[in-house]
């Protein structure tokens, strides 16, 4: 497979250093294709971007047919984690037009709707826009709203227009071309307008083993956040940075902009040598956690009688430990994950079944569980854990301690 080159998405330049490598061999809805995610640090802007990728083709069949905002669990709802973060970019967004203000607002990778569904509710038009079928249905059942399907193209929505607000929340690290994208938003944009951007923040990259995984290609820091918005039309007015935690989802430190049109010419800023430092560090903490999942992997494998393991999520995270730690050696009994579109699959050869719930069914296969999550490893155990009462041991890598036996 021809992977597809990449400059700099900021600047354009072909000049970059190449600051770390995660493996992911075998992706769910993708198959086994041995890839390197690949990081790099532009020299000229310090913009932080992967490449090169695998082609775009296979990147937008993955998120038509592997959305992670399904929620089946939760018959399409968003998680109240969720809920939160979405309801406080709603208040941000609210908070910037008068009192009574009936505008419209697209949002671009919109999910279930959740977040339309706030401004719905106070009087505005709304617009969605998402690749997955399901959620588009989801956004209709639950809210009531309209959401297209597909990926962003102008001239979809040139019938539409304008909007006073168009949301990119954690949509624009994901993009291929997000300078491109940023400037088609300017035909669409009211004269008055604003856009939203929340993405990583990549300053405080405090998810050591998943920070760079396979769905995000560009990573920002304030500079060059306001530096791609601002070469291509969009002057950033204000850039709110949030740790978050455990009852906010993403529960790593996110950055939320919100910028507005500008015809002023735009200086861009060289970031790299603090994106750099960032990522040197991010790398030497990266290299520690995966000798310590190695180490505690090794112990769960030898201490649980062959092919009785199951692993829990056939995420990115299972890819990377597959690659990573002798996890990917291991005879695993099979793969459980909540999302029936990933049932049948394989990764690394292993089937991804539905988890039944019955602990006599389960206990036929396998003596032990391996949670194979860092953000939602609690609610995975609450979900679970009542296995442990019929003998069945689950196994947690990120627990309180467990990283430090």
């Amino acid at each position: 497979m021809e992977l597809m080159k990449r400059r700099c998405p900021a600047c354009h330049s072909e000049e970059y250093l190449e600051a770390f490598d995660q493996p992911t061999e075998t992706i769910v809805g993708i198959g086994d294709i041995g890839y390197h995610h690949r990081i790099n640090i532009c020299k000229v802007c310090g913009f932080v971007f992967a490449g090169p990728l695998l082609p775009e083709k296979y990147i937008r069949m993955f998120y038509e047919k592997m959305a992670n905002y399904e929620h089946p669990q939760y018959d399409g709802l968003r998680p109240q984690t969720e809920r939160n973060q979405i309801i406080r970019y709603f208040e941000l967004l609210i908070d910037r037009f008068p009192p009574g203000f009936k505008g419209r607002v697209l949002d671009i990778g919109c999910a279930t709707a959740f977040g339309l569904s706030l401004f719905k509710s106070r009087g505005w038009d709304v617009l969605g826009l998402d690749p997955s079928p399901k959620c588009v249905e989801l956004s209709k059942k639950l809210y009531g709203v309209r959401v297209i399907k597909g990926f962003f193209d102008p001239e979809k929505l040139e019938k539409e227009k304008p909007f006073d607000i168009i949301i990119l929340c954690h949509v624009f690290e994901h993009l291929v071309h997000p300078g491109e994208l940023i400037k088609s938003l300017l035909s669409l944009l009211s004269e008055k307008g604003i856009v939203y951007i929340e993405v990583p923040n990549l300053l405080k990259p405090e998810a050591p083993k998943c920070y760079f995984c396979f769905e995000h290609v560009n990573f920002f820091t304030p500079t060059t956040l306001a530096n791609i918005a601002g070469v291509n039309g969009i002057a950033m007015d204000a850039i709110h940075t949030f740790d978050n935690g455990p009852d906010f989802s993403p529960f790593y430190p996110v950055m939320a902009a919100i910028g507005k049109r500008s015809s002023r010419k735009f200086s861009m800023t060289n970031n790299f040598d603090e994106a750099a430092s960032v990522i040197k560090s991010f790398k030497e903490n990266s290299e520690k956690l995966v000798s310590k999942l190695q180490k505690n992997i090794t112990d769960i494998i030898e201490n649980t009688p062959k092919g009785r393991l199951a692993i829990w999520g056939a995420g990115i995270h299972t890819s990377q430990l597959f690659s990573e730690t002798p996890l990917g050696k291991a005879d695993i009994a099979c793969i459980f994950d909540n999302d029936p579109k990933k049932h049948g699959s394989r990764l690394f050869g292993h089937r991804i079944e539905k988890f039944c719930g019955k602990p006599e069914e389960i206990r036929k296969k396998v003596d032990a569980i391996l949670i194979s999550s860092e953000a939602s490893e609690d609610i995975i155990y609450e979900q679970i854990s009542f296995l442990e009462k019929c003998g069945i041991k689950v196994h947690r890598l990120y627990h309180e301690g467990c990283l430090d036996r």
